[in-house]
């Protein structure tokens, strides 16, 4: 591995909540993913963002990480809690379901598929 790689893990390692230490190719999945992916915590704090989807919010990843979907995108606060709260209730993912917003800075309107699914740990 070269000196560059190692300087791009580090500066991948200081942009985000190190959520998955064991798991390298999880890491390089949110890396390199064409598509906005995010995890969240049971209370709906960000622990981790890709950048694509801060580009789909026009939000930056350090700006997310640890504050609440109520503080970076109030109007989405409800739904994403709602179904946050449904996939800890139930254990089933919540696929399919559309959203509609727009970035702070831009004023046309977006539309989006989003799909929801736990992370549990090896012990459940």
């Amino acid at each position: 591995m070269s000196r560059n790689s190692d300087r791009g893990a580090a500066e991948v390692k200081s942009t985000s909540v190190v959520l998955f230490p064991q798991q390298p190719a999880v890491q390089l999945i949110y890396d390199t993913a064409p598509i906005g992916l995010a995890c969240l915590s049971p209370d709906c704090r960000y622990l981790q963002i890709n950048q694509r989807l801060t580009e789909i919010c026009g939000i930056s990843v350090k700006d997310h990480l640890g504050r609440s979907v109520r503080d970076c995108v109030p109007a989405l606060a409800d739904a994403v809690e709602g179904i946050v709260r449904s996939i800890i209730d139930t254990g089933d993912p919540v696929v399919g379901i559309e959203v509609a917003g727009q970035r702070a800075d831009q004023t046309e309107e977006r539309f989006w598929i989003t799909y929801w699914h736990s992370l549990r740990s090896p012990s459940g």
